[in-house]
C-alpha cells in the first residue's frame, strides 16, 4: 500500500508502505523499540515509516495502569 500526503497542492509527496516483518529486520530502530514494533503492529498491514514511530512515542509516553 502507497500512502499519498498532500503537502503542496502541485507536488505530492508519496511514503511507501512497510510490513511488520520489514521494520523487526530493520537497523533503524533500537531493540526496544523493535520489542514495541512486535505488540503495536499487526502482521499483514503495511505502515508507513513515519506512522511507527508516532506509534511507537505514542506508547512510550502512555500511563500506566
Amino acid at each position: 500500500m502507497i500512502f499519498k500526503k498532500k503537502s503542496n497542492p502541485h507536488m505530492e509527496q508519496v511514503e511507501v508502505g512497510y510490513s511488520r516483518e520489514q521494520f523487526l529486520t530493520s537497523q533503524a530502530f533500537s531493540g526496544v523499540e523493535k520489542d514495541i514494533i512486535s505488540v503495536i503492529l499487526e502482521e499483514g498491514l503495511r505502515y508507513s515509516k513515519s506512522d511507527v514511530q508516532e506509534e511507537i512515542n505514542k506508547f512510550k509516553n502512555r500511563g500506566v495502569k
